[in-house]
This record gives structure tokens, C-alpha cells and sequence, in this order.
């Protein structure tokens, strides 16, 4: 797993230009203990929205101590609170939030506004596939979580859509195996084809792309390759994950329902 890193300290790289949004989102997404407003019930997972003459907001906080800030200035106007991981809470965002506030009065306080909940609940279902990809021991369902991933990212040579063999950019293997290399995001497949250098097709540089695929069009193309497995996020910052080629039909059957 990506190092999680506190949050403040993870908000002022971001500030002070030091890192990048992946990076930000990734951590954030990561973060393994948010207090939120709100609780699981019946419905599952229900997070507390305040109404608010600027809107409706919701209020999240990385620690205890971010929490107490507001508490001591005695605006913290939920007692009813969750702690979960930060895909969870992101990815639980709903549609009537109109801001999102992040350790609010405290120093490195940030927000999103409501037009970034798509773009958070992505990044929600990618940090949740990563940790899947690691533990997938603490899931119900992994092979379900892959077959319904809809933001998979693979390196091609040339233009449009890959659908010969020769157009997948191969993980490299010490032991010549013929691996795919999937990506859970477009910034670690472009961490890949940096760490690659420079990839030769006929005796010439061959222009690497990154592709979008959803797990229905994506595994169906890699069991047509006749592959000897696959690695997810090999030569990135995160730590590889290699699953056998007898798992993609498990995948596909998946899709199918």
C-alpha cells in the first residue's frame, strides 16, 4: 500500500506546488481513518450533510486533533461521527453536496466543491482497487471489484484502439514471461512508460499511449493475447501485484452478469 502520510503535511506539498493532483487524491484516498458525520445503517453507509446558508456542506476530519479544533471552538455541529478509510468516505459522497471541507479551521484546512464529486468518487473505486489488489483476503467479492472497475489504463505502441497482440507495451520479466501490464490509473501507466525509456518497434522509437479500458473490454482482449499472467502497476510508486492468466476468466464472467 502507498504510504498514507498525514494529511496536513500531504495538503501544504500540494499547496506549495511539491507534488502533483494524483498524488494528492491518492493520499487522500488512502488516508485509513477520516471522521466523518453520520453512520451505517439499515441503508448502509449515510454521511451527515449540514444545511447551510452557503449550502450544504460536509465536514471531514483526518484526526482527533483536526476534530478538537472545532470542537474547542465549539462549531462542530455533528456528534454523531464514523471513521472510516478515505475511499470509503469519498466514495460515498452524495449528490447534494454543494462543498467539502477537510480538517476545517485548522491551519491546512482545503475543500472540493460539488462538481469534483465524480472525479473524487473515481478516485474512491481506484484506491479501493489498489488496496483490493494487496489484500484481497479482506474482500467479499475481488474478482467482482475487477470485473466492475470501469477506469483500467494500459500502454500501447501507435494510434487507436489495441486490438492485436503486438500493440500491448509487455511488463518487463526477468524470466521472459509474456505479463500484461495494467494500470489502476493514467499516472502510474505514465510512470511506467517513463521508467521504460525508450521502447524500439522495427528498429525505431515507437510512440507509447495510454489507453482507457473498462474491465469488459479490457480482459476480453488480454485472454485473446494468450498471455502467461498479468502484473498491475509494475514499475510505478506502487508495489506491483501479479495474478494468474487462469483469473481472467473468473473476470470476464463477472462482466457478463
Amino acid at each position: 500500500m502507498p504510504p498514507t502520510g498525514r494529511i496536513r503535511e500531504l495538503i501544504a506539498a500540494f499547496k506549495a506546488e511539491k507534488i502533483e493532483k494524483p498524488r494528492l487524491y491518492r493520499g487522500l484516498m488512502h488516508h485509513p481513518s477520516w471522521r466523518a458525520p453520520g453512520g451505517r445503517g439499515e441503508r448502509g453507509l449515510e454521511l451527515g450533510v449540514l444545511k447551510t446558508p452557503e449550502g450544504r456542506i460536509l465536514e471531514i476530519f483526518s484526526d482527533a486533533h483536526a476534530l478538537k479544533v472545532m470542537e474547542d471552538r465549539g462549531e462542530a455541529l455533528s456528534t454523531r461521527r464514523v471513521v472510516l478509510r478515505g475511499h470509503e468516505v469519498f466514495g460515498a459522497m452524495p449528490d447534494v453536496v454543494d462543498r467539502i471541507n477537510i480538517d476545517p479551521l485548522s491551519p491546512h484546512t482545503f475543500h472540493f466543491v460539488g462538481d469534483q464529486i465524480p472525479m473524487l468518487r473515481a478516485w474512491a473505486s481506484i484506491a479501493a482497487l489498489e488496496e483490493a489488489l494487496q489484500a484481497p483476503e479482506r474482500l467479499e467479492d475481488p474478482v467482482g471489484m475487477l470485473a466492475r472497475f470501469e477506469h483500467f489504463h494500459v500502454v500501447v505502441v501507435g494510434d487507436g484502439e489495441p486490438d492485436e497482440q503486438h500493440d500491448f507495451v509487455l511488463a518487463p520479466d526477468s524470466h521472459d514471461r509474456r505479463l500484461a501490464a495494467i494500470f489502476t490509473s493514467e499516472d502510474l501507466a505514465l510512470e511506467f512508460i517513463e521508467a521504460l525509456g525508450v521502447v524500439e518497434r522495427k528498429g525505431q522509437s515507437a510512440q507509447l499511449l495510454v489507453l482507457r479500458q473498462a474491465a469488459s473490454a479490457l480482459f476480453p482482449k488480454i485472454r485473446a493475447m494468450g498471455l502467461e499472467g498479468m502484473v498491475f502497476n509494475p514499475m510505478t510508486s506502487l508495489p506491483p501485484r501479479a495474478l494468474a492468466p487462469g483469473l481472467i476468466d473468473k473476470i470476464l464472467e463477472r462482466t457478463r452478469t
